[in-house]
Parts: C-alpha cells; structure tokens; sequence
C-alpha cells in the first residue's frame, strides 16, 4: 500500500485480484492478467535466473514489459518519481546489471524460507526489499543489488587484520563467513534477517566503540598525509 492503493490489506482475496481480475472465464485465460504478462516464461519455474516475471511487472524497459494491463499500473522500479505514503525513501534499481527473477529474489525473497525457490513460490511471497545475512552477496564489487557506491572489495578485506573478527558468530543460513565481520560493526553481531538498526552508523574503531585508543590524528605536510593514533 505505501506506494499506491493496489489492493486492501485488510481483504487478501483483493491482491488475488488485482493480478488474476475478478473472473476467470474471460478470453485472457483461468489467470486473468497473468497469462498477459507471462511473456516467454515459465509458470512454477526453478530456474529464477532466466525468468523475468519481475521485470515483465515492474521495469518498463524489459522487451516483454506488460505491466500498464494492471490497474494502477504497479510501482516501476525505475520511476525515482514515486512518493511512499509512510516516508520510505524511493531506491532507484537503474545501475543494475540485470533483471531476472534470481536478482531480485537476493533483496526481496526473504519470504521464501522454508519453500521452494520457483517463480510460483517467489511471487506469491516477495518481502520488502533490502538486507539479510549475506552481505557481501549485495556490497562485493561483484555482488547483485547494492547500489555502485556502497560496494567492498571483499578479497581485499579478507587479507586484513579483521577477516575472521565474529567468526563464532551463529549463522542459519550457507555464507560466506567474512559476512559474521559485516554483522559486528553494522549490527549487534549475530545472524540479521534484514538491514540491522546501525548499518548506516556502524561502529567507530575508537573511543570505546570497540578499541580504547584515542580518534586519529591526520597531519598534512606537502602532498603527504600522515596518521598518529
């Protein structure tokens, strides 16, 4: 709802049918809207990598975009034009390299835990975008779904003094395990399920945030810049 009155959230059969309509012996198929925006794809497909029902919905300029049959026509992920009604800040998705359905399922799949990962299961159960345990899945230079600006180079990370930092952390999901370093500075170290409270204020290396060493010093001379703690 926060980005448009597409359906009641107090009546679930109304989602129902703003994407299947409200009868279903009509000349579009049992699925309603649905068999229009199919395109090429698959129902109940495996394969999330070469499926495109996401982008066939919501990026207008996928080749078999058929979203304007919906009404509303649903949120365009490319549109930065777009107001919430609850102040959540538009995120823009035109620096990514790709479309498919396996891309959008590493920010917003959340809700397939526990289920098979098909088409079917994914667009039946999409979770508000954003965050969960693997993070250098999103922030690598080679990641999937964090904007260019906030991106690590990850190799580079694992040859310094903090690669195995919270490395006893517990972890429920298959990771990388420099991932347990991410959640102690931007979380409370332990497995997140979404973008912890602090991941935009992470933790200061002095001051007690967690060394007891005072703020770095920087002294410029020339074209030099050296550092004293």
């Amino acid at each position: 709802m926060k980005w448009g009155n597409y359906w009641n959230n107090n009546s679930a059969v109304t989602a129902c049918y703003y994407c299947h309509q409200t009868q279903v012996h009509l000349a579009t198929g049992l699925l309603g809207n649905v068999t229009s925006i199919r395109g090429s794809n698959t129902y109940n497909d495996a394969d999330l990598e070469n499926s495109t029902w996401c982008q066939n919905c919501h990026y207008s300029n996928a080749s078999q975009y058929n979203g304007t049959i919906l009404n509303p026509v649903p949120p365009e992920i490319t549109n930065s034009s777009l107001n919430s009604t609850d102040g959540t800040s538009f995120y823009d998705h035109s620096n990514f390299t790709g479309y498919n359905d396996s891309v959008c399922r590493h920010c917003h799949g959340g809700a397939l835990s526990g289920y098979s990962e098909t088409t079917l299961n994914f667009s039946h159960s999409v979770s508000e975008g954003g965050g969960g345990p693997d993070c250098i899945g999103c922030h690598d230079v080679s990641g999937k779904g964090a904007p260019l600006n906030k991106r690590i180079i990850a190799s580079s990370m694992k040859l310094g003094v903090h690669k195995n930092m919270n490395s006893n952390a517990a972890n429920s999901t298959a990771i990388d395990s420099l991932n347990k370093a991410c959640w102690a500075c931007h979380g409370e170290g332990t497995e997140p399920t979404g973008h912890p409270l602090r991941y935009r204020t992470p933790r200061e290396c002095s001051n007690d945030d967690c060394h007891s060493i005072s703020p770095i010093i920087q002294c410029t001379y020339g074209l030099l810049t050296f550092q004293r703690c």
